[in-house]
């Protein structure tokens, strides 16, 4: 390309190792803090050839060398019965590594190491990547995207979520049930509550039971759960929710949190402990997934 253009797109091919092209975007993100520098994985479990960048330069950076990075991870997340190396990013890794209080006495803010989010719409989606640029500071962000929300209906937005005025919301609360009915509340984060909520409205449940989704994990939301939670003054029980095996996925991050922080003992439906993250066979990931939605619903 000429050089004389003052902005052009290029494109440049490089070896197959996650290590080193992660490496190369951390080491690009921290010269060029005023772009919006990416990397994405074709499958969110990819990231573990390149866990090194992420443990020892990605987590730590800003507390071991005072250096901000705003690198954005896209990683690929979420069971469709793809099998295990193609189903998960390993979101319990990410969740582990954050220094998110459990306590959280201070509740969390951006002294967080990381931003870790799980978005459900494409007007979410775009206030986390602009978000990442407008402040005067830098975090890594962990985005967790499943790719089959990229062209579901429900993960549409209409103009005004882009408007002047609108933002990234931690938590999205049920704007389709009846909350003074309200005695469920459901909690999920991801692509899940699509599953649930269809389920929800099958059993004819959409004016009792409402489905909150946590799209914003780390800093963890408080003050934003306990403003939705209030909104159901009727709620007795409370699911968490989730698709991921219960040693993996958000449960173990949320939970504490939840109890120390709003008062709440939520109930675990989703599937039980597993050595790997989803199974390959279809039938199976059907039943699976049938079982995690009867749980949900029959606590």
């Amino acid at each position: 390309m000429a050089k004389s253009l003052e902005k052009f797109f290029q494109i440049a091919n490089n070896i197959l190792s996650e290590e080193a092209v992660l490496g190369f975007e951390f080491g690009y993100s921290l010269d060029n803090p005023r772009r919006l520098c990416v990397w994405e994985a074709q499958f969110g479990d990819f990231f573990n050839g390149a866990q090194i960048i992420v443990d020892t330069f990605l987590s730590s950076a800003e507390s071991k060398w005072l250096t901000q990075s705003g690198l954005t991870l896209l990683l690929p997340h979420g069971f469709d019965g793809a099998g295990p190396e193609h189903s998960s990013c390993r979101i319990e890794r990410f969740l582990t590594l954050c220094n998110s209080r459990e306590d959280q006495i201070p509740v969390d803010g951006e002294n967080v190491n990381f931003r870790i989010a799980n978005p459900t719409t494409s007007a979410q989606y775009f206030h986390l990547l602009r978000r990442q640029v407008i402040p005067n500071y830098r975090k890594p962000l962990v985005v967790v995207s499943p790719k089959i929300i990229l062209r579901h209906p429900k993960a549409a937005s209409s103009l005004s979520d882009f408007a002047p005025g609108t933002y990234f919301r931690n938590v999205i609360a049920d704007n389709t049930c009846k909350s003074e009915l309200v005695t469920k509340v459901i909690i999920t984060s991801g692509k899940h509550w699509i599953a649930v909520e269809k389920a929800r409205d099958e059993r004819g449940l959409k004016d009792s039971v409402a489905i909150i989704r946590l799209e914003g994990l780390c800093p963890f939301p408080v003050q934003d759960l306990r403003e939705t939670l209030q909104l159901y003054p009727k709620a007795k029980k409370f699911v968490w929710s989730q698709e991921e095996p219960r040693n993996a996925g958000a449960w173990s991050f949320i939970r504490p949190r939840f109890e120390n922080s709003l008062g709440i003992s939520p109930v675990y439906a989703g599937r039980p402990e597993l050595a790997w993250t989803a199974t390959a066979i279809g039938e199976h990931h059907a039943k699976e997934e049938e079982e995690v939605i009867r749980k949900t619903f029959e606590i």
